[in-house]
């Protein structure tokens, strides 16, 4: 219904912009995943849970936007 009054499109759903995303997204789920295996949180202080959550938290950050600029994708993308 909301496709036939114009008020919401699917052209482009799968675009190259999606395809962008989709590696930023794989680099990041692979970072995660290596270090959910190689960090044992059970065993750290408190204060080094408190490290390695901010590595974890800041890296994440920088790998998806450092691989999403390398795929292409600028701020004007997303206005």
């Amino acid at each position: 219904l909301l496709s036939k009054k114009n008020l919401l499109s699917f052209q482009g759903v799968l675009g190259f912009f999606s395809l962008q995303i989709l590696v930023a997204s794989i680099a990041l789920i692979s970072f995660l995943l290596y270090t959910k295996a190689n960090l044992d949180f059970e065993t750290f202080t408190q204060m080094q849970r408190l490290m390695n959550l901010l590595y974890v938290v800041i890296t994440s950050i920088v790998i998806y936007f450092g691989v999403s600029f390398l795929a292409g994708i600028r701020a004007k993308d997303f206005r």
